[in-house]
Parts: structure tokens; C-alpha cells; sequence
């Protein structure tokens, strides 16, 4: 275990609440082992301008940049995890900006209605 970790992490479980979270997160780690399609988590870090560290795993790399608004690491490797976690809190002021300015060109509501209407119109 990771000495002083407590200092550094909130492990809260379930909460509706989570926008009190995410406004008080620099980075957002989600480090699924199982399938998933695209986690809402992902989501909810990229509007609330979290840099997200995530596994390498299902949808959810769609949501990161490598190096512009997070990183991508191995699933299963506790290592990769650690180096790229450390390099998203030195970056976090810089990931936070460009985690809200990807939500809004390629995940905002107007983003998929437009291609939606694309599809349809083409």
C-alpha cells in the first residue's frame, strides 16, 4: 500500500452527489478490467474538467487524448497505472482545460444531435 494515500485520495462508494466530487478532483481514474461500451464516468470527468486516467479497455479510451487530456494505461498493470497517474497530476491544471474543451466538440448533446442529423440528412 501506497504510504499517505488518504491524504491524496477520496474513496466515497456510492453518492448521488457526485458533481461535489468531480468539482473538487484534479484527475479521474478509471481502471475497469471488465467490458464496458463507454462509461458515463468518463462523461462526468471530461465536463467537470478532470483529466482521466483510464485502462485500455472498451469505449472509454474514445474520452482520452494521449497527453492532451490524459492517459491510457494497460489494464491489469498496477505499474503503468502508477507512472501514469503521476504524470496526469503534473499536468492537471493543463488536462482539466482540454478534458472541457474535448466534452464540448466531441461528446456535448448539440455534437450528437448535429451528427445524428448528419446521418440522416446525407
Amino acid at each position: 500500500m501506497v504510504q499517505g494515500y488518504r491524504e491524496n485520495f477520496l474513496f466515497v462508494g456510492y453518492t448521488p452527489e457526485v458533481e461535489k466530487y468531480y468539482a473538487q478532483a484534479h484527475v479521474c481514474v478509471v481502471p475497469s478490467k471488465g467490458e464496458e461500451a463507454f462509461p458515463r464516468v468518463a462523461l462526468e470527468a471530461l465536463i467537470s474538467g478532470c483529466a482521466l486516467v483510464v485502462s485500455d479497455l472498451g469505449g472509454q479510451e474514445e474520452a482520452v487524448i494521449e497527453g492532451f487530456n490524459g492517459y491510457i494505461f494497460e489494464r491489469g498493470n498496477p505499474e503503468a497505472l502508477k507512472e501514469k497517474l503521476s504524470l496526469a497530476l503534473e499536468n492537471w491544471e493543463t488536462f482539466s482545460q482540454n478534458s472541457q474543451k474535448l466534452y464540448w466538440e466531441k461528446f456535448s448533446a448539440q455534437r450528437t444531435i448535429n451528427r445524428i442529423l448528419e446521418i440522416f440528412t446525407h
